[in-house]
């Protein structure tokens, strides 16, 4: 997510939440937010799919979408 969150929207959207909901648990600026950050916005969108619980199709369409293909990303969520 970090790697491509520089050109792509949907990637800093994501990005954007993360630490939105990292900041709801750890205090930011601490050492802890840090390395929560680095943990889950480091990590390929595979493991944020298996973490959460989230179906494999929605994370297609976003990845569809941060690669600029934005009607087969689309495509692909609302077949979801």
């Amino acid at each position: 997510v970090i790697d491509m969150k520089e050109h792509s929207l949907v990637m800093r959207a994501l990005h954007w939440y993360i630490k939105r909901l990292i900041s709801k648990g750890a205090k930011p600026g601490t050492a802890e937010y840090r390395m929560l950050i680095e943990s889950s916005a480091g990590s390929p969108l595979r493991s944020l799919q298996i973490a959460s619980g989230i179906k494999g199709s929605m994370f297609k369409g976003l990845l569809a979408m941060a690669n600029g293909k934005y009607i087969k990303g689309i495509k692909i969520l609302l077949k979801e």
